[in-house]
């Protein structure tokens, strides 16, 4: 995966079977001024399921679950 810069955004009551409620990826991901809420994976990572690094600036987390591992 390529580097991905994402920016005032919202990511609100999602839902994936197994990784990331919101995002599941590869490659870098740099992250400003959103939110990230209720979203909910199957195995690990409620919001976010990475294999590589990240940046979080002005970010929420709140009331994002994994309900495996």
């Amino acid at each position: 995966g390529g580097d991905t810069t994402i920016r005032n955004s919202a990511f609100l009551s999602n839902t994936a079977v197994t990784y990331g409620g919101a995002i599941d990826g590869e490659g870098v991901l740099s992250v400003s001024d959103s939110t990230f809420r209720a979203n909910t994976a199957g195995s690990y990572a409620g919001a976010v399921y990475l294999n590589s690094s990240a940046t979080f600036t002005d970010v929420v987390m709140q009331d994002n679950r994994a309900t495996g591992g």
